[in-house]
This record gives structure tokens, sequence and C-alpha cells, in this order.
């Protein structure tokens, strides 16, 4: 069971505890008051065992609601598997852009074997699912898709978000093939009348008929769009930690943005050889991102692939 679940579950019954406790106090039921006592200290404690453990495995949780829904009985199988299959389209997608994949506009997503989420359990109460991240290896720190799990329903928070700045910061991490994705998710949401509810880890909240026609409506107004070039500059700035970098161009302006990890590792090998980098000419090979909002000036995010000297 998903850890927030659990802790709800345990804190829920805790309350029905107490006030049991509370009743027979009252009733003068002492036999009754200490048996209560017991499953409570047992409770409380269990409650800080899984308070202190950390599950470093992807994991999140669906409840529906809505016309799919037949209360806690079933969900219609055409609508649940469409959303399953189109959010799991959206994980795989984030999954590639953080390992810095080139998904292109169209084609095959790199490495999609590599994340995949499994059915592993069906929802108490609405009806739902939980999807899961299954290893036969046990595993000290945060898997990689846990990290891409929390990275697509930041994602999904963000696009819903009653502060529209929220939407636009995230579209400096996302490409159009993900936002495509997005769309498809809050379009299956609106045309079949559902409501969903995700948990996951410690994050709960609901896309609600409000959030769901916001989201639609944002994925759909905006278009993004990718340029790689090759842009002769210096370098001004380059900051591996932050993967931050600052370009001067022949033109005279200045462009900033992120760089990919094999950039950073050519640029800590060029200064461990004595090579200078910065106040260099070189070739910079920039992706150029443009987003464009309905009804917003378009802007443009810079991500640095590589850079080559220039040979004159």
């Amino acid at each position: 069971m998903i850890r927030k679940l659990k802790l709800d579950s345990l804190r829920s019954e805790i309350n029905e505890t107490v006030a049991l406790i509370e009743e027979s106090e009252k009733y003068g039921d002492s036999l009754g008051v200490a048996q209560l006592e017991i499953k409570l200290k047992e409770l409380e404690d269990k409650l800080s065992d899984i308070i202190k453990e950390d599950n470093p495995f992807a994991n999140i949780a669906f409840f529906f609601g809505g016309k799919p829904v037949f209360g806690s009985k079933g969900i219609n199988a055409r609508f649940s598997a469409s959303f399953l299959y189109h959010f799991q389209d959206l994980f795989a997608k984030v999954f590639s852009i953080v390992n810095e994949e080139n998904l292109g506009q169209r084609g095959p997503i790199p490495n999609i074997d590599k994340s995949n989420l499994m059915v592993t359990e069906v929802t108490r109460g609405s009806f739902g699912f939980i999807l899961e991240e299954l290893s036969d290896q046990k595993q000290i720190f945060n898997t990689k898709s846990k990290e891409i799990l929390e990275r697509a329903i930041k994602i999904i928070q963000s696009t819903i978000s009653e502060n529209e700045t929220d939407f636009e910061e995230i579209l400096n991490e996302i490409d159009e093939r993900t936002l495509i994705s997005l769309r498809k998710i809050f379009d299956e949401l609106y045309k079949n009348d559902a409501v969903v509810r995700i948990v996951e880890d410690e994050k709960d909240f609901t896309i609600d008929e409000i959030s769901i026609k916001r989201g639609k409506q944002r994925s759909e107004q905006t278009s993004i769009e990718e340029e790689p070039e090759l842009l002769p500059g210096i370098i001004v700035g380059f900051l591996p930690h932050h993967k931050k970098f600052e370009l001067l161009l022949e033109s005279g302006e200045q462009i900033y943005g992120s760089v990919i990890n094999e950039a950073i590792e050519k640029y800590n090998n060029l200064i461990t050889s004595g090579k200078e980098v910065m106040n260099n000419k070189w070739n910079i090979s920039i992706l150029t991102r443009i987003i464009k909002p309905l009804n917003r000036p378009e802007k443009k995010v810079y991500n640095l692939i590589d850079f080559f000297e220039i040979n004159d």
C-alpha cells in the first residue's frame, strides 16, 4: 500500500480508538479502557515505524470518480485502460527528458521498457488502481523511476495550478510530446466526465472538474517547438553544479540556459587538462525550445548540447 494511505488509515484508526477510550471512561469501563489503551499504543508504535520507513521505489494510487465509476464495485474498462495508458506515456516521456534522451517530433520513446509501472492492486473505497515499480533488488536510495514519477506529478500539479506562473515555469522543463501526453490525460477525464484523486508517497490531491478544464485549456492552447542551432560565441558563464551556462553571441546578444550532462563532462575534462574554456570562442550546439502560449508572447528556452573549438 502507498505510504500516505497507510498513514491516513492508521491515523483514522487511532482517532477512533481515542474516541472509544473516552466513551469507555465516561461509562466507567476500566477493563475496556485498559484493552483500548494497549491497542492505542500498538497503533501509535506502528504509525511511528511507518513514518520512519522510506519506500525507495515508485508507487502511485488513482481513485476515480464520476460517470465511468460504479461506486466501489467497478469502472469502465475502456476509460481506465486509456487513462492508465496516457499516464504511462507521460511517465515514459518525462523519463526520457530527465535522462536527456532526444525524443524528436515522432517515433519510439527511447528505453520505454525501463519506464514501466505495474498495476499491483485495486484501491479500496472509491474504485481505482495502485501502480508500483517492482524489483527483486534491495534499494537504499530512491530509484530513478521514483524521481521521475515525482517530476511527472509536479508537471500535472503545475498544469492545473490556480497560479499561472506555475504552469509557465514547468513549460521550461518539458517538450511538445510531453505536452501532448498531458493534453490527452485531461481530454480523457473531460470527455468521460471523470475526476481522479492522486496519491503518491506524501502527495495527495484531486483533479476535479475545474482543474480538468484548466489543464485541458492550458495544454491545448500552448505549443512547443524545438530548433537545433550551431551558434558561434564566447562562453562567459558555466556552472557545472547548477547545470547553467551564459553565452555571448557574435551579434552582442547574451543568452543563458541549461547544460546537459555530456557537455558538463566535456567541460570538466577540458578544465582538468588545463584547457581554458571561459572567454574563448566556441561553436555552441544549442537546442532552442520556443514556447508559444495562446495570447501571450512566445518565450525561448536554451539547452547547451555541446561545444567545439573554432579553428581560425
